[in-house]
C-alpha cells in the first residue's frame, strides 16, 4: 500500500513578500491576502531584520517534544509527541499564527541586496525560500537552487502568476510542517508515513470539519481546531492499546458500563494528559467514546466537544487573529 506523509503538526502561518516594486506588491498582496496571511516588504533590511528573529514554531516544538521525552515513559501507553503543558502554552497564544513558513522574494532589487542573498543570509532559518525571476535570471536561479540557497523559483512576468504562487505556497507550506516535524528526536519512516487509506479519512476528518490546525500528541492521537478554536481530537488506537484498556478496566473493576462496551467492542478509552491517565477506572465512564471505524488494523473516533485538561476558553482562534491583523501595506 502506498506510504503518505502528513507533518506531525499544520497551523496558519505568515507569509512574508519582498518586493522593491510597490505596485507589483499591492497587486501581490491584494490578490493573496484572501487565502494567506501575509507581511510585505520593499526593503530588505527590514524583512532580514524581522526574518532573523527566532522561529517560534520551531523553538516550541523542539522544547515540547524535549520536555515530553525527559519524562519517564509508561510502556503500556504511547508516548506523546508533545509535553502537554507546552502544548498548551502555543494554543492559549496568538503569536503562532505571526511565525513565517514561507518567504517569496524577488531576485532584482537595485541598490539592495539582491533577493538569492538574502535567502543565503537566511540558510539557517527554517523559511521555505522562493525567488521570483525574470526571465534572463533563470540560469542563476536554477545555481541557486541546486546549491540548495532557495527552494523554488516562479519566473515574475508569467501571466497566471497568482494561480501559481497560490499552487506553490500551500505545496511549501505542507514541506516546511514536513521539515519542522524532522527535526524531531526519533522521527522515523513508520511515524512519518501513513497509508493512503489513513490519509483519505485524515483529509476528510480536516475538510468536513473546516480544521485549520492540528498537533500530533500522541501515536495516532491528534488535536485538532477549527478557525473558532472549537475543539476536535481524530484517535487511532492500535489493537495491543485497546486490550491495554480492555484488561485493565477488568482487573481495576471499572463500572459495568466501561467493560461491556469495551468488550464489544463499540467503544474504546481515550486519555489525553497525565491528569485524566491518573484517574482511578471508575472515573471511565468520562472517557469512553464510540468506535467510528477500523483503519490498518486500529479503531479510530472523533471527539467533539470534549476540551479534556485543556481550557476552551484561553485558545486562541485563528479567526479573531486574522480579523484583528493590521491591512497588509508594503515596509
Amino acid at each position: 500500500m502506498k506510504k503518505l506523509e502528513i507533518p506531525l503538526l499544520k497551523l496558519p502561518t505568515t507569509i512574508v513578500l519582498i518586493d522593491d516594486n510597490k505596485l507589483f506588491l499591492n497587486s501581490m498582496t491584494c490578490k493573496l491576502s484572501e487565502k494567506y496571511l501575509l507581511k510585505a516588504y520593499c526593503n530588505t533590511s527590514l524583512a532580514l531584520e524581522e526574518l532573523s528573529k527566532k522561529s517560534l514554531i520551531k523553538k516550541f516544538f523542539l522544547d515540547a517534544f524535549e520536555q515530553a521525552n525527559s519524562k519517564e515513559i509508561d510502556i503500556d501507553i504511547k508516548h506523546p509527541i508533545f509535553d502537554y503543558n507546552r502544548l498548551s502554552e502555543i494554543v492559549y497564544s496568538s503569536d503562532r499564527f505571526a511565525d513565517t513558513s514561507v518567504i517569496v522574494v524577488d531576485f532584482c532589487m537595485p541598490g539592495q541586496i539582491n533577493g538569492i542573498e538574502l535567502c543565503s543570509r537566511l540558510s539557517e532559518y527554517p523559511y521555505r525560500k522562493t525567488i521570483l525571476t525574470g526571465n534572463a535570471d533563470n540560469k542563476i536561479a536554477v545555481d541557486a537552487f541546486n546549491n540548495r540557497i532557495i527552494d523554488r523559483y516562479i519566473t515574475k512576468d508569467a501571466n497566471n502568476i497568482i494561480e501559481e504562487l497560490t499552487e506553490l505556497i500551500d505545496c511549501e507550506i505542507v514541506w516546511f510542517f514536513n521539515n519542522i516535524s524532522k527535526l524531531a528526536p526519533g522521527w522515523n519512516v513508520d511515524r512519518k508515513n501513513v497509508s493512503s487509506e489513513f490519509s483519505s479519512i485524515f483529509n476528510m476528518v480536516l475538510e468536513k470539519n473546516k480544521i485549520c490546525e492540528y498537533y500530533q500528541v500522541g501515536d495516532g492521537e491528534y488535536l485538532m481546531l477549527d478557525d473558532e478554536a472549537n475543539i476536535f481530537w481524530f484517535v487511532l488506537q492500535s489493537e495491543e492499546n485497546f486490550k491495554y484498556f480492555q484488561q485493565t478496566a477488568e482487573y481495576n473493576e471499572a463500572p459495568e458500563k466501561v467493560i461491556e462496551l469495551l468488550n464489544n467492542k463499540s467503544h474504546m478509552i481515550y486519555l489525553y494528559s497525565e491528569y485524566e491517565k491518573s484517574l482511578s477506572v471508575e472515573y471511565w465512564s468520562e472517557y469512553l467514546f464510540p468506535v467510528q471505524g477500523t483503519l490498518d488494523g486500529s479503531r479510530y473516533t472523533i471527539i467533539k466537544e470534549k476540551s479534556f485538561s485543556l481550557k476552551p476558553e484561553k485558545i486562541k482562534s485563528y479567526k479573531d487573529y486574522r480579523e484583528g491583523a493590521e491591512k497588509v501595506f508594503p515596509l
